[in-house]
């Protein structure tokens, strides 16, 4: 019997500000889990999420909240004007964006910063391998607008057996 790994993307704190700052990841995992903290750098909101806030709050086109924010990985660059159809997403074997109710039970707090209040768990890799450098937060599973992006400080690699997992508190969207 073969034992599954978890690769913890922990902690994480996205910032929509030039630069975030960084956590230290003050974990413990069983033996059988692989450790790997993910720090976010730089990130900002996408164009299409400023514009889109923009013009509700000046000029009254109607945004409203996503009812679901579907996260993905990124293995290149992602910018202000990417996409959910930017390319270069993670395309390891059984890989999917992970989506999450955009409610109170998954992401808390009533002020700045907010948080992920259950695990953002990705499907476990089946084949192949893949190297991530960034994380976005898009509209759809697939294609989609693309609302908020973030580079890492350094690479992870996720290898078969593994399922990246952003743990509970580990993201953090604080808006400025």
């Amino acid at each position: 019997m073969s034992e599954l790994a978890v690769v913890r993307l922990e902690p994480v704190r996205f910032h929509v500000l030039p630069a975030a700052e960084l956590l230290l990841p003050k974990i413990e995992l069983p033996r059988v889990r692989r450790a790997l903290e993910i720090l976010l750098m730089a990130g900002s909101k996408t164009n299409f999420a400023e514009d889109a806030l923009a013009s509700e709050l000046v000029g009254g086109t109607a945004f409203g909240a996503p009812a679901n924010l579907f996260f993905g990985l990124w293995t290149a660059a992602l910018s202000d004007t990417s996409t959910g159809s930017s390319g270069s997403e993670a395309t390891y074997g059984s890989y999917a964006r992970v989506s999450k109710t955009n409610n109170t039970t998954n992401f808390s707090g009533t002020t700045s910063p907010r948080t992920n209040s259950t695990a953002i768990t990705f499907p476990q890799s089946t084949s192949g391998s893949v190297t991530v450098t960034y994380v976005g937060v898009c509209s759809a599973s697939s294609a989609g607008d693309m609302y908020l992006w973030a580079d890492l400080t350094s690479s992870r690699t996720v290898d078969v057996g593994e399922t990246p997992e952003f743990a509970i508190s580990a993201f953090s969207y604080t808006e400025d």
